[in-house]
């Protein structure tokens, strides 16, 4: 069974870098509230399965991608 958690990881690996709302659209269309997602982002965050940079706020949105531990290329 795919759930919405496992979309937003296939995403995020695909196109790393994407904020919420340009995740949340991606997976439920154009006018998708990004609260849908807030729940799932917020647990894979919390595991580090997920990480993010930016300082979350207009102009320097969070910006999601795969957790790489430090020292880790590739």
């Amino acid at each position: 069974m795919v759930t919405t958690t496992n979309m937003l990881l296939a995403l995020i690996e695909k196109r790393p870098g994407l904020t919420q709302q340009q995740l949340v659209e991606a997976l439920f269309g154009d006018y998708a509230d990004s609260r849908q997602i807030i729940g799932e982002i917020r647990a894979l965050l919390q595991i580090r399965m997920i990480d993010r940079t930016g300082l979350g706020e207009r102009g320097d949105p969070y910006r999601y991608r795969l957790f790489k531990p430090r020292g880790i290329s590739g």
